[in-house]
């Protein structure tokens, strides 16, 4: 048989009708097409869950469950993607059957779509790393030392010590404030009133007395006293001091307060209050 012969009878074998979807007719060739597609989508899922797996391994997550878990997941798109191409091939369009169950697909859409989010946003804070386990973080207008980073939801401890859950997508879309990103550094801040008979030099003075004798202030930074605004019964003063770990900071801001307390009354400075004057008029009608 000569190599012309061999060639037009596999092309004719290729060209051999199975089976009919539709207006698509399946070939040999075809069904050959399918099932290349199917291999590499089984080898595309099995090398996107070993990836991801090694991926959070190398940024230290332990959580195996989770971590698998996720994988999976990825598996799975990959798998739901391949076998559309799959379906497309063979002449069957799921936007047809989607068609047919469309309101049954929306309501499920609606349902999945708070868990998705929280999963995806897992996925990107574990990828970019802006928050980690053991930062201090303000979400929400409180202060939470992050105790565990998981795919759907994060978890973490209040000053109060009380143990919130945070969904991840709050975590991703919000505003957050991470105290120790780069380093744990941190600043407290203390404002404190007197009287406007008091002598301000000798206030700012004491204020910075009470502050150079601190032994846990950073020195990577320097503290400073502001006269920051005059108030209704009170000329009012800042007193700003840097600390070199923020989650110290609530017990640093009292022994500021206290410090500040007794330094204005060791130095006979009167601490202001609000104060009412009530003037009797005595000439009667």
């Amino acid at each position: 048989m000569s190599p012309n012969e061999t060639t037009s009878e596999l092309s004719e074998l290729l060209r051999t009708s199975l089976f009919t979807i539709g207006s698509t007719e399946t070939t040999v060739a075809r069904a050959l097409v399918v099932a290349a597609i199917i291999l590499g989508t089984l080898w595309a899922a099995h090398i996107a869950r070993r990836m991801v797996i090694r991926n959070f391994e190398r940024r230290g997550n332990h959580h195996e469950l989770e971590v698998r878990s996720l994988s999976r997941l990825i598996a799975i798109l990959v798998l739901v993607i391949g076998l559309e191409i799959v379906l497309h091939t063979l002449g069957i369009h799921l936007t047809t059957v989607f068609a047919a169950g469309g309101l049954f697909a929306l309501a499920a859409g609606f349902a999945v779509k708070n868990i998705f989010e929280n999963f995806l946003s897992g996925i990107i804070l574990n990828v970019e790393q802006t928050i980690r386990t053991g930062d201090v973080i303000i979400v929400d207008g409180r202060w939470v030392k992050v105790t565990r980073m998981g795919m759907r939801i994060t978890t973490g401890l209040t000053l109060d010590g009380e143990e919130v859950v945070i969904p991840n997508s709050i975590v991703a879309q919000s505003i957050v404030k991470n105290l120790t990103r780069h380093d744990r550094l941190g600043r407290i801040t203390c404002t404190v009133g007197v009287a406007y008979s008091s002598d301000m030099k000798l206030v700012r003075k004491t204020l910075e007395a009470t502050v150079a004798e601190f032994e846990w202030r950073s020195e990577k930074r320097d503290s400073t006293v502001y006269m920051s605004e005059f108030g209704s019964s009170s000329v009012d003063f800042a007193v700003h001091v840097w600390i070199d770990d923020v989650r110290h900071g609530r017990q640093r801001r009292s022994d500021l307060h206290e410090a500040v307390w007794s330094g204005l009354k060791d130095a006979g400075i009167e601490i202001a209050f609000p104060q009412l004057d009530v003037h009797f008029d005595r000439r009667s009608n």
